[in-house]
């Protein structure tokens, strides 16, 4: 049978050329639109990785709101602000504007914290304001885990596996430090 087709190409060579060409030219043609369609992918992989746009929903009140309403959000970071003090640890003392003597004990040696269920696709971190020195990040399944930051760290002597406890007696395994400084909203 192999020599049958070979002599009816060489007989019918226009065709066989003919036919060469448009085979040639489709396969070519499905080559080039399949590297197309694999550079726009990760082109678009690369956008998103790297666009760092976000929306923050918080309400008037400043209360919390069941974050389960938004189902349809793929991804999402929980954040809770406060201050709380913390036993047995030396909190750093900020450059202040005004200096107040007449604080009440429940204000002094305080921290401010953000609770954050994920710290790597946080905005502070993804703009180079905050800077993962040492560790790793808080992951969504993190329990009583935190990140601390390197001057607090430094006056204290804590490192990466040390223990903190806080005023409501938890005790807290550092499994990140961070460097870098938060524009306050209400400072100069």
């Amino acid at each position: 049978m192999s020599n049958r087709a070979i002599y009816y190409i060489t007989r019918k060579k226009k065709r066989s050329l003919i036919i060469l060409i448009i085979v040639t030219v489709i396969f070519s043609s499905l080559y080039v639109s399949l590297n197309v369609i694999k550079s726009t992918t990760h082109l678009k992989n690369s956008i998103s990785r790297t666009a760092q746009t976000s929306l923050s929903i918080s309400k008037k009140d400043q209360s919390s709101f069941d974050h389960k309403a938004f189902k349809e959000t793929k991804n999402y970071i929980l954040q809770y602000n406060g201050i709380i003090k913390p036993k047995q640890i030396k909190v750093i003392e900020a450059m202040q504007s005004i200096k107040r003597d007449d604080l009440p004990e429940e204000y002094q040696n305080v921290l401010s914290y953000q609770a954050i269920n994920q710290t790597e696709n946080h905005a502070l971190f993804k703009s180079g304001n905050f800077i993962l020195e040492k560790g790793r990040h808080l992951k969504k399944r993190d329990l009583n885990k935190v990140m601390i930051h390197e001057q607090l760290a430094k006056k204290n002597h804590l490192k990466i596996g040390n223990y903190i406890t806080l005023q409501n007696n938890h005790r807290y395994k550092i499994i990140g430090i961070f460097s870098g400084k938060k524009q306050e909203a209400y400072t100069r």
